[in-house]
């Protein structure tokens, strides 16, 4: 169902996809392994920086296997299930999302 879900909205060309939930280590929890066979390429430095900020404090935030990548112009985010983790990863990623945004255009703004 994700599959399906992921392959529709990069057909509606979307600029940000979200997923969140299934990004632990429990038998359920399918999302990681579903995304990155999606995506073209990953973009692992966000993810990390993340799960060590949040994970100095919370210990269980570092078994996140979250992750981000492109598919073609689309950028992709898989992000934990808790309201919680979701407001604290998007703090962060949406520090980066300008950039982003230039870099897959090809737009240079240095």
């Amino acid at each position: 169902m994700l599959e399906k879900e992921l392959e529709k909205a990069a057909q509606e060309n979307y600029d940000i996809i979200y997923t969140t939930g299934s990004t632990g280590i429990g038998p359920r929890d399918i999302a990681p392994k579903i995304i990155a066979d999606f995506i073209d390429l990953e973009i692992p430095g966000i993810m990390e920086m993340i799960r060590l900020k949040y994970g100095a404090e919370k210990p269980n935030a570092l078994l996140s296997r979250s992750l981000a990548g492109v598919k073609d112009k689309t950028l992709v985010f898989s992000l934990p299930g808790s309201t919680k983790a979701v407001n604290e990863y998007l703090s962060e990623i949406h520090k980066i999302l300008m950039h982003s945004f230039l870099m897959l255009h090809g737009i240079d703004s240095h």
